[in-house]
């Protein structure tokens, strides 16, 4: 009986670790581009500290060689001579991730990362032995770029440089594709009266007639939402309000000891994450650009500056919950607003699973990275039609403001594209 519950345990653990390595969707990832600033637990300052003097790649057992006086760590001493003892790898941190981003990338290219990647000290030997990366050891490009071709002493250009000797990177460089020849057709459209009548319900023809004066007018656009909640839809006068409290917020970022306070706090916070055996492929980061307010109302409060972040949304009549959320969702349907064509295709492909089978090839860990990205891509751009419509209406004022920052708000990118 001992036996087959013993059993039973370790496969269990087994098909756990199955499930975390292979049977991981992007769907999985959601939650952690999700913030509920009412249930989320925090940690304090004091554990992300403990966390970040526990993060050690190697514990030397002493602060200086007058420790070493005396007796000495015995057990350590043996394990450690014993483990130079034996013919073992430990493979480097990121080595996995970098066989992988190397494997998708076409052989041609290699010519212009193998060179490089032999002058990295301690580089894997994983890496340096790739089919196509080996024959690059000090090889010089064979595909140069017409306007660099006659420089004098290119040869002794850096390994590091050997990017901008590609065709690619220079504007002159055209591809000779062939494309299928476009064939002119008519599409069979079945008429159907019931949605152009729908179409007329929402936009009246009349109100688009020569010499028309009446303008519809959405009396509640004009109020301010009360009481404002996650789930709540935009109206023009709280795209209006977050907009007016997103440069005074920036200017007290702009503050020498904020500034510290805050990205002291996002670089614990990032360290924090990474110990979810999931969430620790949803980089902080991302997270961050994903619901920016949000995540600027929770560090505060972890730093202890939540009083003064309150007292400049408070002018517009906002709690930090409610200006958070607020404001979050004004981000992402100004995203959605500015979408291009291109991300579409991308992002219906995927929700279709037109990627499956090329994520399948990946190892877990770059897998787990792409599946995390999309998701939070997809949740970056979330926003119902009307918040659109709301954010629309004040689109110019927040134009110039994100123009004026760089399109970044709170120090993170606003777009992904």
């Amino acid at each position: 009986m001992r036996c087959a519950v013993k059993f039973w345990g370790v496969l269990s653990v087994c098909l756990l670790l199955w499930r975390l390595a292979y049977g991981v969707s992007g769907a999985d990832f959601a939650k952690f581009f999700e913030v509920d600033l009412e249930q989320d637990e925090l940690p304090s300052m004091s554990e992300l500290d403990a966390r970040l003097a526990a993060d050690s790649d190697y514990n030397r057992k002493y602060d200086s060689p007058f420790d070493l006086d005396g007796e000495f760590d015995i057990e350590f001493r043996n394990k450690i001579a014993a483990y130079g003892g034996q013919e073992k790898r430990i493979a480097p941190q990121m080595e996995e991730l970098l066989y992988d981003v190397l494997q998708q990338f076409p052989q041609k290219y290699y010519q212009y990362i193998g060179p490089q990647l032999f002058k990295v000290p301690q580089m894997s030997e994983r890496i340096l032995n790739m089919p196509g990366i080996k024959e690059t050891k000090n090889q010089f490009p064979t595909r140069i770029a017409d306007e660099l071709r006659d420089m004098e002493d290119l040869e002794f250009l850096s390994p590091s440089l050997y990017f901008l000797l590609m065709p690619e990177a220079w504007p002159g460089y055209e591809e000779e594709i062939e494309h299928p020849r476009e064939v002119n057709y008519t599409p069979k459209i079945k008429y159907d009266p019931e949605f152009y009548k729908k179409i007329r319900q929402i936009v009246p023809p009349e109100n688009y007639m020569p010499n028309m004066t009446v303008a519809v007018k959405d009396e509640r656009d004009g109020l301010r939402t009360v009481f404002p909640k996650k789930d709540m839809v935009l109206t023009a006068a709280d795209v209006q309000a977050i907009a007016e409290t997103i440069t005074p917020l920036e200017e007290w970022l702009e503050k020498d000891e904020n500034l510290y306070a805050m990205y002291r706090t996002m670089t614990l916070l990032s360290l924090y994450e990474r110990d979810d055996e999931l969430g620790q492929y949803a980089n902080s980061e991302v997270r961050n650009m994903v619901n920016p307010c949000a995540r600027l109302v929770q560090q505060a409060r972890i730093a202890g500056k939540e009083n003064e972040l309150f007292a400049i949304v408070a002018k517009k009549g906002f709690t930090l919950n409610e200006w958070a959320y607020t404001c979050d969702k004004t981000v992402k349907a100004y995203r959605l607003s500015q979408i291009n064509y291109a991300l579409v295709q991308v992002l219906r492909l995927y929700q279709r699973g037109a990627y499956d089978e090329l994520y399948a090839q990946f190892s877990a860990g770059f897998r787990n990275s792409q599946l995390a990205m999309m998701q939070a891509i997809i949740k970056a751009y979330q926003a119902p039609v009307r918040d659109v419509l709301a954010v629309k209406k004040n689109r110019h004022e927040l134009d110039e403001m994100f123009k004026h920052r760089g399109y970044t708000i709170f120090g993170h990118p606003l777009f992904f594209d």
